[in-house]
């Protein structure tokens, strides 16, 4: 008989079970934070749909008075009227990569709710892409009893979102893909793959990222006033699989209001992490890993229209992955396709005669009453609010300058600005509308050199003509309105931007200390100087 293996023909064996049974205690260490449990998880088909979101704000800013004792006969306002009687509603439209977009989305948002206190109830939605995604998360995560605390946004502001990325990458990654483990619902384990280790870095500088996206709103209901309104958060990442728009918001997303975009909460059929759908708006190629979004694989063969059989799980089926998420600017550059869709059902929402189609996709806008949809339609002023970090190359003058001259440095640019204020008559307003200025000599060649998160000449003219689109929508709205509209001195779209100063507001996930401070200055001085487009 042959003899018995000895322990040097073991070892081999042994040590592979040591080191899987290390990863696996390390993976469930690794997390700042236990896994939820599914039961205290919110179901995603609990969220409302857009016509049921816009029914109830438009009848929290218009309560009603059956007896005509208000001015307006049929509404008191909830809101103090402008001037002319117009009362102005905001969609704000956030845009810009890495933690100069996240930082100054919030920043610039802290600093006009301070000055207007009723900004939040008033705007009825945010929507964010790339890195402003993040501010946007970051600013709901950060306020509490109706306050914003600007610690909580200075915190993640000076955070090194960097380093988790880089190293992770020449570590983890490479680990992951010669140990592959399929107890992780992710690419690699939870310590093994740069997605995981920069949303720990993200939850560690701001904690609030933990909670659950519409578990947010409904903490900050729970808290705030009788009769306040939370606005809605539409991250928008890319579906790298078809390059359409996957959205993760505390709305449902109906294809049929939002042409073409998927539902992230309704494929996976519960909450999820704020700092996650953040993340997952703000993947940049190359820099980020894909996120696999996996949800059950009933979930994942919906496509929004089939009926379901009564009392029908489509959770009980096994997890998938359904596809793969990335930045969101590569689908809808600057937020805008998604914006349009907001201004085009808020126009139905108040459509003076609901069509057959507006009653059935719209029932709860097309039921209010008739003297509230009239007041609403006469006295309401729709204004898109765009957040931008850089301020675009295409100048706002009629000529463009000689392709030989040199480009501005960023301090002859910062020397240029005025030194208090955002917009000054000397600075004339960019017009999207007009073709870009010709390129210098060879400009083209370079665009596959161009560092990951920097626009193409492609990119930057698609964003043009998106945010021309906004406002030919924008103002197309508040034609369709009544005279407080159409008379209002204020314009359909307002831009706030990132004015150059002579710091480099490098793309990448760190800010300077002195990057923060000075965004911190132009947020507090320009706020009240933001420049605006007439629409015409």
């Amino acid at each position: 008989p042959r003899a018995a293996p000895g322990w040097s023909a073991l070892l081999p064996a042994a040590l592979a079970l040591l080191l899987g049974g290390v990863l696996a205690a390390a993976d469930d260490a690794a997390s700042p934070r236990p896994p939820a449990r599914a039961s205290a998880v919110l179901p995603a088909d609990a969220r409302p749909t857009l016509d049921f979101a816009l029914a109830d704000w438009l009848l929290g800013l218009c309560h009603p008075d059956p007896g005509g004792r208000a001015a307006g006969g049929a509404c008191r306002p909830a809101l103090a009227p402008d001037a002319q009687g117009g009362l102005r509603v905001t969609l704000v439209a956030a845009e810009g990569a890495g933690m100069g977009g996240a930082a100054w989305t919030a920043f610039a948002l802290q600093q006009l709710a301070q000055r207007d206190p009723a900004l939040p109830r008033r705007t009825f939605a945010v929507t964010g892409v790339s890195g402003a995604a993040l501010g946007a998360a970051l600013l709901r995560g950060c306020t509490a009893e109706g306050r914003i605390d600007e610690d909580c946004l200075e915190r993640l502001a000076r955070a090194d979102l960097v380093s988790p990325l880089l190293s992770a990458g020449l570590f983890e990654d490479v680990l992951a893909a010669l140990l592959p483990t399929r107890w992780c619902t992710l690419p690699g384990c939870g310590f093994l793959t740069r997605a995981a280790w920069f949303e720990q870095a993200l939850e560690s500088g701001a904690p609030a990222l933990r909670q659950g996206l519409m578990a947010s709103r409904l903490r900050q209901l729970e808290a705030a006033p009788g009769g306040t309104h939370v606005p809605w958060l539409l991250l928008q990442a890319r579906w790298a699989d078809s390059g359409e728009r996957a959205i993760a918001s505390d709305l449902r997303i109906d294809w049929r209001q939002f042409p073409g975009a998927r539902d992230q909460l309704g494929l996976t059929g519960r909450d999820l992490p704020l700092g996650t759908a953040a993340h997952n708006a703000a993947r940049v190629p190359l820099l980020h890993p894909a996120g696999a979004l996996q949800a059950p694989r009933a979930r994942c063969l919906e496509r929004g229209d089939e009926a379901r059989t009564p009392g029908q799980r489509l959770d009980a089926s096994p997890l998938q992955t359904c596809g793969h998420l990335d930045d969101g600017a590569l689908a809808d550059p600057g937020a805008t396709q998604t914006t349009l869709d907001l201004l085009h059902a808020l126009g139905r929402c108040l459509a003076a005669a609901p069509s057959a189609a507006d009653r059935a996709l719209f029932p709860r806008c097309a039921a209010l009453d008739g003297a509230q949809r009239a007041w609403l339609r006469e006295h309401l002023v729709p204004q898109v609010l765009v957040l931008r970090p850089a301020v675009p190359a295409q100048p706002g003058e009629d000529w463009c300058p000689a392709l030989d001259q040199r480009p501005p440095t960023a301090a002859e640019l910062a020397l240029q600005q005025p030194q208090a204020g955002c917009a000054s008559p000397e600075r004339a307003p960019r017009v999207a509308e007009r073709p870009s200025c010709p390129a210098r000599d060879g400009a083209a060649w370079f665009e596959a050199l161009l560092p990951a998160g920097v626009p193409s000449p492609a990119q930057s003219a698609a964003a043009a003509l998106a945010e021309a689109r906004l406002a030919q929508g924008a103002a197309a709205l508040r034609a369709s309105l009544g005279s407080a509209a159409q008379a209002s001195a204020e314009p359909p779209v307002r831009t706030l931007e990132l004015l150059p100063d002579g710091t480099r507001w490098a793309r990448s996930w760190q800010l300077s200390a002195l990057g923060v401070e000075r965004m911190w200055r132009q947020a507090r001085g320009c706020v009240g100087q933001v420049q605006g487009r007439d629409g015409g």
